[in-house]
């Protein structure tokens, strides 16, 4: 009677690890298909990401670089002519001062002679 006790037992056992067996496999199979959608997914977005990062790339090269560099080059070229007029005007300040020194000078000595 014990033996044929364990015998059942065992084929319970049996019975019971194969029902676990079929479920584990059940559930990987299940897992495997969501991570390959998961993954199929992933791809998509990342080919979306990869074309936006390409089109921003297009666009600093053909559109925001070149007027960054048109830009640069007026403010440069603005800033060379004010540079040479500030010169100018400085010299003039000078040559005014010159004058009006030479002014009253002249202006006394006329004063003088009279």
């Amino acid at each position: 009677e014990l033996r044929s006790e364990m015998a059942e037992m065992k084929q319970e056992l049996r019975s019971e690890m194969a029902h676990m067996e079929e479920r584990l496999r059940t559930e990987m199979t299940e897992m495997k298909q969501e991570l390959k959608s998961d993954i199929t997914e992933v791809k998509q977005e990342l080919e979306g990401v990869k074309n936006r990062v390409k089109k921003i790339e297009l666009t600093q090269e053909n559109v925001i670089i070149p007027l960054l560099n048109e830009v640069t080059d007026c403010y440069t070229t603005t800033f060379e002519r004010y540079k040479v007029s500030v010169d100018e005007h400085e010299q003039m300040k000078q040559d005014i001062a010159l004058l009006n020194t030479v002014v009253e000078e002249h202006s006394d000595i006329l004063q003088r002679i009279s």
